[in-house]
């Protein structure tokens, strides 16, 4: 996991995660070369940041996947040389945003195999929704709830 925020970072520890990077202070990509020389299978970038993409494709193994769940904005775009992208037989994935997910994630937390409070870092009663709003995005901000 690789996140510029030492909260989330030990937040994510703190789940399970098995690694965890500071890209503002370790060299990401020799860092995930020096433990999977041939690269990871599979990367998954949640950041919506043009940056951390670049990097998926710097460790992405030959044959591996990139899965882009983070949102960049629509005006930013990324250089890929389509030639590399074939001859390393890459795939590069969209994700949908959430068609069709609620009802597979209701039943996820009513199973009791999701633990959705684990990341829930604020919450805020309905007419607190402003602050709520206000409150994303910050260092020790992870998930946001209203309750209504």
């Amino acid at each position: 996991m690789i996140d510029p925020q030492e909260g989330r970072r030990k937040r994510a520890e703190a789940l399970g995660a098995s690694w965890v990077l500071d890209p503002a202070k370790d060299q990401v990509g020799p860092a995930i070369r020096s433990q999977y020389p041939d690269g990871a299978e599979v990367v998954f970038d949640c950041s919506g940041n043009v940056a951390a993409v670049r990097q998926t494709l710097e460790v992405v193994m030959r044959g591996g996947t990139v899965m882009l769940y983070g949102v960049c904005h629509k005006d930013q775009n990324l250089e890929i040389n389509p030639f590399w992208v074939n001859d390393n037989e890459i795939t590069i994935r969209g994700s949908y945003n959430n068609p069709n997910t609620m009802a597979r994630a209701l039943d996820l937390l009513a199973s009791g195999r999701l633990d959705a409070g684990a990341v829930v870092t604020h919450l805020f009663p309905l007419e607190k929704g402003l602050d709520a709003f206000r409150s994303t995005g910050g260092a020790d901000c992870l998930k946001v709830m209203v309750e209504p």
